[in-house]
């Protein structure tokens, strides 16, 4: 699930990083990165879903 997750997100980047007026996001890599980035997506869905 959370490498499902995390592609999602990495696709996401890709999209924004594509248009014109983005900007560069810097984002850390290492063994656990990829949690930390999952934990984060997560936070930020469940933050997303209780603020509705």
């Amino acid at each position: 699930m959370d490498m499902v997750l995390v592609t999602q997100y990495f696709d996401t980047m890709k999209e924004i990083g594509a248009s014109s007026k983005s900007s560069a996001v810097f984002i850390p890599h290492g063994p656990g990165a990829v949690k930390d980035v999952a934990q984060q997506i997560r936070d930020g869905l469940l933050q997303a879903s209780v603020g509705h």
